[in-house]
């Protein structure tokens, strides 16, 4: 990415800690449409996903984290507008761009 990029990740601030590279850890959004209009308003080009395992909140609580992890989840992988750029299986991350935009340097 370019350093004026805007990284959404809900690991922001590694990314920041080992690349320099600032964002947000989510684009509040009600659908996966409204998700991609306000990506696209921020100006937000880069989407790095970690698989994170979750602690099972107690019966009758809902973690926001976790629930905000599945939905950026089901927006990134589920979308047609999303294609994944890397992918790493060890490390269990996927860094997304919106499909036609220019490749990551």
């Amino acid at each position: 990415s370019r350093p004026e990029e805007i990284v959404v990740s809900m690991d922001i601030a590694r990314v920041f800690y080992f690349t320099g590279r600032r964002g947000v850890p989510f684009i509040p959004s009600s659908d996966a449409p409204s998700f991609e209009a306000e990506a696209r308003r921020l100006g937000a080009t880069v989407f790095f996903f970690k698989e994170n395992q979750y602690v099972p909140p107690a019966f009758g609580v809902v973690d926001p984290i976790a629930r905000q992890h599945e939905i950026l989840r089901a927006f990134l992988f589920g979308s047609k507008s999303f294609e994944p750029v890397y992918t790493n299986s060890v490390e269990r991350t996927t860094i997304f761009r919106f499909k036609g935009s220019s490749p990551v340097v």
